[in-house]
């Protein structure tokens, strides 16, 4: 991507392939919500992921600010909305020659999380693993840490759990019940965020756990990363 003062800014993806995985949480997981309900996703197409979240850095390189509390170009940017986001997408797909970026949908965020069923470890918010996977509260030195440091999902990805909560593009809403192909929640004008944070106990930093917020919000404890479509597709 080259940046608005004319630099290139390199932001590396993962690829993340179609597929289908089961979506929420057992009964019996530590911490487990309501609204955590088990369904089986399908997703018709892949797509690229950000293997990090979005850097300071990268923030700058597109928008000019410094939003979060602690300035240091690697770690996560914060501060930021979920409106202010979209201006960054809007500057961001200009300066990348029209690349399609955009966030994640909450189930293409849990589908990348659980490596599309390929690391349930991971995605359990286990303390066993967790403190080699995610700055949490037990391991951050309560503030956000330089992103890619931490054990990657099988797919790549780092920093899935905790670092900061990470916005998803859709509204929130209620799961599907049996199975859906490419959801995108619609019901309410909160936006979701996904992962937990820097600040947060080991039962919210699961890829199950889902958090409801007005788009408008900022905290030191919560960024986003980029997704590109890619094209292909599989039937449902």
């Amino acid at each position: 991507m080259v940046a608005a003062d004319g630099s290139e800014v390199q932001v590396p993806f993962r690829y993340i392939p179609a597929g289908s995985a089961d979506i929420g949480s057992d009964l019996d997981e530590t911490g487990r919500e309501s609204d955590e309900q088990r369904f089986r996703l399908h997703l018709s197409r892949g797509r690229w992921m950000a293997e990090s979240e979005t850097t300071q850095l990268v923030w700058a390189a597109v928008i000019g600010t410094w939003p979060a509390t602690d300035r240091d170009p690697q770690r996560p940017v914060e501060h930021v909305s979920w409106n202010d986001v979209q201006e960054f997408l809007t500057r961001a797909r200009a300066l990348a020659a029209n690349v399609p970026l955009r966030l994640p949908s909450e189930a293409e965020w849990e589908y990348a999380c659980r490596a599309g069923g390929a690391d349930p470890a991971f995605a359990s918010g286990d303390p066993a693993t967790l403190d080699r996977q995610a700055w949490y509260r037990s391991t951050s030195g309560d503030r956000s840490q330089q992103v890619g440091r931490r054990a990657a999902n099988a797919l790549g990805l780092y920093d899935l759990l905790g670092n900061v909560w990470e916005w998803c593009e859709d509204r929130y809403g209620t799961y599907p019940l049996g199975e859906a192909t490419d959801p995108l929640g619609t019901e309410r004008d909160t936006r979701v965020a996904r992962g937990g944070g820097w600040g947060d106990r080991a039962p919210l930093v699961r890829a199950a756990n889902r958090v409801a917020l007005d788009p408008t919000v900022r905290s030191a404890s919560l960024g986003f990363r980029l997704v590109i479509d890619a094209e292909e597709t599989v039937a449902p």
